[in-house]
């Protein structure tokens, strides 16, 4: 669940890290994703001011929740997606949200996902991925004149 100041909260069955709260164990009521609630720490005093800058707090803009991973889309100024749980069942999990580096490229602006496969919009790009596709859950058409 995402509060309107983009904090992230999850519960439910934890297996293979899907709630993003770095541990695999079901949990019964709502619980804060600490990445999503962190403050940034103060700009250092040492510096002269005009090098005091203040990080930017990382807040979602949209969640999405599969199968077995769960993603977050994070707004301005990162344009950046974050992912935890697993996405195919030989591939590593996370624990925790993790920015994902495939993608890191693009400035994301918002994500969806199935069982299996993931999709997200950049302004001029959408970018899937997943399993071989099977119904054609990845837009990829039929297969004739596609490059593989």
């Amino acid at each position: 669940a995402m509060d309107k100041d983009g904090r992230l909260y999850s519960w439910g069955f934890g297996a293979y890290g899907r709630l993003g709260l770095k541990t695999n164990k079901d949990q019964y009521t709502p619980q804060a994703i600490e990445l999503f609630h962190e403050e940034p720490p103060p700009p250092n005093p040492d510096l002269p001011k005009f090098m005091q800058r203040q990080a930017p707090k990382i807040r979602a803009k949209q969640i999405t929740c599969g199968d077995s991973a769960s993603f977050a889309v994070v707004g301005e100024p990162y344009f950046c997606l974050y992912m935890w749980g697993i996405t195919k069942k030989s591939g590593e999990a996370f624990m925790y949200p993790k920015q994902s580096i495939q993608v890191s490229g693009w400035r994301i602006r918002s994500v969806a996902c199935g069982k299996t496969s993931t999709i997200c919009s950049s302004k001029r790009t959408l970018i899937t991925w997943g399993p071989s596709p099977t119904y054609g859950e990845l837009g990829y058409g039929s297969g004739e004149g596609v490059k593989k």
